[in-house]
């Protein structure tokens, strides 16, 4: 969980403001994928439902026309047979009434129509705008330079201290040149969320160019009275963990190609 209240400058946010039109893009074409899957259904039944209502049409047709033309026969067999034909006419007629009834509840069959093209056009929109936001983070992605350094730093909040952090630790930064990458709150097991109030343990991802600049912004921290303050806040010590990129310090790392349409070699052929 990020905290985009603390309104970090972070040097992700070049990534970060495509990610978040990613999400809204995936939500959107799920939504759209959802809507079109249930004008499908809807389709479906009421073509189930038509064919159901001409077989009863034809059965209630049929009824009828041997109740009109059925032999003569004796007063008493007429009588049962017209009683037991009154009562097959009647049974159809109520089948046919139901069934009208289901269909009437569903949309027209030329309004679903009408949904499931435009459903198809706004997925196919979604979809290309989806693609051309991954691609622009791929892109932003390329150009972001890994630093060499990097501080995890973790930490645990008194119960209902969360406000406070985030006020205390924004104004920290208006002192502070920090270069920071993300935050984020760890989810606590289903037995502590049960619990009134449970700590928040939270992490800092920081990065800086080198252990000289770590040592003047650690010296700063302690002589900062809004770090004590928010050294307050917490139930145990930070704890801090120092990252390297040991491949880009000792100059061993190599950076991968960026793969280019039609590349050439100097000598004019294909590369």
């Amino acid at each position: 969980m990020l905290l985009p209240a603390m309104q970090y400058k972070t040097s992700l946010r070049v990534i970060m403001e495509p990610r978040v039109k990613e999400a809204r893009l995936e939500a959107e074409r799920r939504r759209i994928q959802r809507e079109l899957a249930e004008n499908t259904q809807q389709r479906q039944e009421l073509s189930r439902l038509q064919g159901q209502l001409a077989g009863a049409r034809q059965r209630l047709n049929t009824a009828r026309q041997g109740a009109l033309s059925a032999p003569q026969r004796t007063q008493a067999e007429g009588a049962v047979a017209l009683r037991s034909s009154s009562q097959e006419i009647a049974r159809l007629e109520r089948e046919v009434t139901a069934v009208q009834k289901r269909i009437a509840r569903l949309p027209a069959e030329a309004i679903l129509l009408r949904r499931e093209s435009d459903f198809g056009n706004q997925l196919r929109q979604v979809q290309a705008d989806l693609e051309s936001a991954q691609e622009e983070i791929k892109r932003r992605l390329m150009g972001i330079r890994v630093p060499d350094y990097f501080l995890n730093v973790t930490i645990k909040l008194k119960s209902d201290a969360l406000p406070q952090y985030i006020e205390q630790m924004t104004k920290l930064l208006e002192d502070f040149a920090w270069d920071f990458i993300a935050a984020g709150s760890k989810l606590p097991p289903p037995s502590v969320l049960e619990v009134d109030n449970p700590e928040t343990e939270i992490m800092h991802l920081w990065k800086f160019g080198d252990a000289n600049d770590l040592y003047r912004q650690m010296v700063g921290l302690r002589e900062s009275r809004r770090y004590s303050a928010i050294t307050q806040l917490l139930t145990e010590p930070e704890r801090q963990m120092l990252m390297c990129d040991w491949e880009a310090l000792s100059k061993t790392k190599r950076t991968l190609p960026i793969p280019e349409v039609n590349a050439r070699s100097s000598d004019g052929n294909p590369a």
